[in-house]
């Protein structure tokens, strides 16, 4: 991403400003890449995300260092820390969507919660979205349903209308 950024942010380009959706395991992608200082890190004018959705994300690996996947994840307590966005509050920020379903396991909605509630800490702007009737594994089909919130709260963060 950062190579395409670059590219894009040569003289007679213009900049990108993308939108960073993110589920289950991407999550956590959108997460620190809304967090990244694009300019300190790689020289790329801000802001290069202009909003982020989170959806069904684990911000906190640490409880994942007690379960059988710790060892094909290859996760020791400094890569936990180090990919929990949880715990690496940014100085900069977009627009943040944290959407979990509300049939999802009480680990998931418990994160889910607490990283809105550290992001909106941080001094960045955003909100938690509990999608009624899904789960884990339905929530991302929620984007394709116009009628929807988490459709309408990703078209509101872009500045676009509803169909």
């Amino acid at each position: 991403m950062c190579k395409v950024l670059r590219l894009l942010d040569e003289p007679g380009r213009g900049i990108a400003v993308l939108s960073a959706p993110g589920d289950r395991p991407d999550a956590a992608t959108a997460a620190m890449a809304a967090a990244t200082d694009w300019r300190g890190a790689y020289g790329i004018d801000e802001p290069v995300i202009a909003g982020a959705c989170a959806i069904s994300g684990l911000f906190d690996l640490e409880p994942m260092r007690h379960f059988q996947a710790r060892e094909w994840l290859g996760l020791d307590e400094a890569a936990s820390r180090r990919n929990s966005p949880l715990l690496h509050p940014p100085a900069t920020g977009c627009p943040m969507i944290v959407a979990v379903g509300a049939d999802e396991t009480a680990e998931f909605r418990r994160q889910s919660a607490a990283y809105c509630e550290a992001w909106l800490s941080w001094g960045h702007t955003g909100g938690l979205l509990v999608a009624e009737g899904h789960n884990h594994y339905s929530i991302i089909g929620a984007l394709d349903d116009p009628a929807g919130p988490l459709h309408r709260a990703m078209l509101a963060q872009m500045g676009l209308a509803a169909a």
